[in-house]
């Protein structure tokens, strides 16, 4: 048994393995981000499942996409080079799974394991199957709805994608993941940062988070601010700085706690603009003309609540901060959430505004 050899490492991949194995999911949802083990537990599961003959059939879909474009590809494009780039996919799962690679491809000469593109489902149902769509996010609601009405009688259908950073609140994989939330029938498994367990996705969701921030076009007063730093300390790595006074200002609330500026540094450099004691700061403060907090890039979203939000000290009762679904989602005692709500909403709606422009996410509290 493939599932049988499979550890979960997290409590996310507990509630995975656990939704894979109770068959009472007709649906199966598993949105998060790369490097937790969607694909891997899901073709662990199909395979075992076709393998022992529970079902008759894996149905293999998955779009092909231009790396830095995600513009998507079909066979209608590629010809047999579509069905050649996902076979090469299947090959490194199985792999990753020590599975005899022979066994596999005599399952698809039988077409017990049929690839199917996205692009060409019209007309089609498949009974006693297991469905899997992995990199859901690249496809279009439409076509995510359409390979739902190919479910035929006594199927499965695991979706799997990632909405934290590739897609977005309004993208077709969170539009799906809200439809499936609502099902009877389907469960869906949020998977976070927290259960990433490849060291380079960490990384590179970090590097990603980073390069947006990069990105981000500065005011004229926040380069003037950033020229400041880098003429007084010219070895810091400044990554942007944002720019809190007139949001501030348009705001209903006074927010005396909030800084003036925020600087975003590389993990590790803060220290360089604090100084001993604090002298630099203080120095950098006066040449700019008002406070300062300082965050460094990484992966420590409390940082943020405690730089930013209007109730720093609220992040001393985090339980939790992390991606769920399209969401950096914060998990409070209920006795602590309206602090961090703040009245009518107005503590949540700055802190997510800040947290949009930086890392282009929405906030949650749950």
């Amino acid at each position: 048994m493939i599932m049988e050899n499979l550890k979960p490492l997290t409590e996310g991949q507990k509630k995975l393995y656990n939704a894979l194995n109770d068959t009472r999911n007709s649906i199966v949802g598993i949105f998060g981000p790369s490097g937790t083990g969607k694909t891997l537990f899901s073709l662990a599961y199909s395979l075992d499942a076709i393998m022992s003959k529970k079902y008759d059939r894996l149905v293999l879909i998955k779009p092909v996409a231009k790396f830095d474009s995600q513009r998507t590809f079909s066979s209608l494009d590629l010809g047999d080079v579509y069905y050649s780039i996902v076979k090469d996919y299947l090959l490194d799962m199985v792999l990753l799974l020590k599975l005899d690679w022979s066994e596999i491809e005599s399952l698809i000469v039988e077409k017990r394991i049929i690839i199917v593109d996205p692009e060409t489902l019209h007309g089609r149902s498949f009974d006693r199957s297991i469905i899997f769509v992995d990199d859901a996010h690249l496809l279009s609601t439409e076509a995510a709805y359409e390979i739902l009405m190919r479910i035929g009688n006594d199927s499965r259908f695991i979706i799997a994608g990632d909405p934290v950073l590739q897609g977005s609140e309004k993208s077709g994989i969170s539009i799906l993941r809200n439809v499936l939330l609502g099902e009877s029938r389907a469960i869906v498994v949020d998977l976070g940062l927290k259960d990433i367990v490849r060291h380079g996705a960490k990384i590179g969701i970090k590097l990603l988070l980073e390069a947006k921030m990069r990105k981000r076009e500065m005011s004229r007063e926040e380069k003037r601010v950033a020229s400041i730093i880098i003429e007084n300390i010219p070895d810091i790595d400044l990554v942007t700085v944002l720019d809190l006074r007139r949001k501030k200002e348009n705001y209903p609330i006074p927010l005396p706690q909030v800084p003036d500026f925020i600087l975003v540094v590389k993990e590790g450099q803060a220290g360089k603009i604090i100084g001993k004691g604090g002298s630099k700061i203080n120095k950098i403060e006066k040449l700019v003309g008002g406070s300062i907090r300082i965050i460094e890039t990484g992966l420590n979203f409390k940082d943020y609540v405690k730089a930013f939000h209007p109730v720093g000290w609220i992040a001393e009762h985090i339980k939790g901060i992390d991606f769920r679904g399209p969401y950096l989602t914060v998990v409070l005692d209920k006795k602590n959430r309206g602090p961090f709500i703040g009245n009518k909403g107005a503590y949540i709606r700055f802190f997510e505004n800040i947290v949009k422009e930086l890392i282009g996410m929405r906030v949650k509290v749950e």
